[in-house]
């Protein structure tokens, strides 16, 4: 007769090795969306910045090593990984007014242009 046994979910305090050389620590625990299934790195709140979580796909996951929540969150100190900080939408658009891009210089000449050239072909590039 086959029995079903339960699936053990992974959950421990752990530094993980990522590519790009980068280290993270924290609580690992998964997390499923549909068929994906994600680590949660739970990093713990540190003297330089708050707690955050971040799900890693564990295909960028060269290492986790388990390790006691002291050793972790003492790591998470060290290591100092930062969350991704959302960005402030009022001074991007006021860099944007005053930025001289590539991108900025394109469009007013081409204002410029459609300006001066209405004896011109219609054809732009």
């Amino acid at each position: 007769m086959n029995t079903l046994t339960p699936v053990q979910k992974f959950e421990s305090w752990a530094v993980i090795e990522l590519f790009g050389h980068q280290q993270m620590a924290g609580l690992v625990t998964e997390q499923t969306f549909g068929p994906a299934t994600f680590f949660k790195v739970s990093v713990p709140e540190t003297p330089t910045q708050p707690a955050f979580d971040r799900l890693v796909n564990p295909s960028s996951i060269y290492a986790i090593n388990p390790v006691t929540e002291e050793v972790a969150k003492a790591r998470a100190a060290q290591i100092e990984f930062k969350p991704i900080q959302a960005y402030d939408v009022r001074k991007m658009l006021e860099k944007q007014a005053t930025d001289e891009t590539p991108q900025r210089r394109i469009e007013e000449f081409v204002h410029c242009k459609e300006d001066d050239d209405e004896d011109e072909d219609d054809l732009r590039f």
